[in-house]
């Protein structure tokens, strides 16, 4: 055999005593790189975490978990953070605000308190994507009443509720259709405080009836000033919107009233308020001059035969708090008519 021959066995022999002795090292480095070029970016937006952590393979454990229940799942990597660099983040909304109500709405069906909303930014990146898989349905059960507390009515006190053998089919049917818009506008309320508290005014905007507006009240001294607006963009930096309102469960009854002999309100807490057609709740507090734009009367006297509910929070120092807004139903939804920014007794 030639000294040639010997030269490439001994190569062979090389080269294959090198590829067996550090498999570990090549699998690590490789599984690394395959791990970086499989994150990608994900594109902005908002989700909510439902769990962080620093290990992968359990972030991976319950993201395929949750999938498993009907929601997808993202496991999502930002390699900024020391401490708990994984997280599983279900859905991926455009808006602030239809992520806060999918949270609500994850915190209701799978029992859990600590769930927040996040931004994806550059430094987020997937690291799976677990697509919800169908949930196979189950048999119904007779249904019990649920009783959800931030849509419970209470009925102003003397009055009880009738019970379905002392109506008539009119009777029931309207009853349906009131409680039926009732739930809406209590829906369109809890919307509201979200966006409020969330401090994403501009979402108010799906709030606003485009044609009929809605209407301001303001003062600046004994006199209250009201201007119509479509659009919130232009109370924006108002100091009186930067005042959220208190997450509550109303009461259904007639509104408070600021005594300014007595600095204080006749009552206290949360109440939702029917609003009476002839009431004249916006008008009476026109003035005089308000008569150089018949325009924008007749907007604010269409805000005003459109609302039919407010609803007012109300407390008294050393808590003072003021905090009223009006509905009005249009074409089956419920939108703003109005918005009070008056202080009380401020002359």
């Amino acid at each position: 055999m030639s000294r040639f021959h010997l030269f490439v066995i001994s190569l062979l022999l090389l080269s294959g005593t090198i590829s067996h002795s550090a498999p570990d090292t090549f699998s690590n480095d490789f599984s690394a790189k395959l791990e970086n070029s499989i994150t990608v970016p994900l594109e902005k937006g908002f989700g909510v975490v439902l769990l962080s952590g620093p290990n992968l393979e359990d972030a991976k454990k319950m993201g395929k978990k949750y999938s498993e229940k009907g929601i997808t799942i993202r496991v999502v990597k930002n390699d900024k953070m020391k401490k708990n660099r994984y997280k599983v983040v279900a859905g991926l909304f455009t808006k602030r605000t239809d992520a806060e109500f999918y949270k609500k709405q994850l915190q209701k069906d799978l029992k859990l308190k600590k769930l927040w909303v996040m931004e994806f930014d550059s430094d987020s990146k997937v690291v799976n994507t677990y697509q919800a898989k169908n949930v196979p349905k189950k048999e119904k059960e007779p249904e019990k009443p649920v009783k959800e507390v931030d849509e419970e009515i209470i009925l102003p006190s003397g009055q009880e509720a009738e019970t379905s053998e002392d109506m008539t089919d009119t009777e029931k049917q309207k009853e349906k259709k009131t409680s039926e818009e009732v739930s809406s506008l209590l829906n369109t309320y809890n919307s509201v405080l979200i966006i409020y508290n969330i401090g994403e005014l501009k979402a108010l905007n799906e709030y606003i009836h485009p044609k009929t507006g809605f209407t301001v009240m303001e003062n600046s001294g004994a006199f209250v000033h009201l201007t119509w607006y479509n659009r919130i963009d232009s109370l924006l930096d108002h100091p009186m919107m930067k005042i959220p309102p208190k997450s509550c469960q109303p009461k259904f009854e007639s509104a408070p009233i600021y005594r300014c002999e007595l600095e204080s309100w006749s009552k206290t807490g949360c109440y939702l308020s029917k609003i009476e057609p002839l009431s004249k709740e916006f008008i009476k507090f026109l003035r005089p001059d308000h008569q150089d734009d018949p325009l924008m009367i007749e907007k604010i006297k269409k805000c005003e035969t459109t609302t039919g509910w407010v609803l007012t929070q109300s407390d008294n120092v050393p808590y003072y708090h003021k905090y009223r807004i009006y509905f009005g139903l249009i074409d089956g939804k419920w939108y703003i008519t109005a918005i009070d920014l008056t202080i009380p007794c401020s002359a």
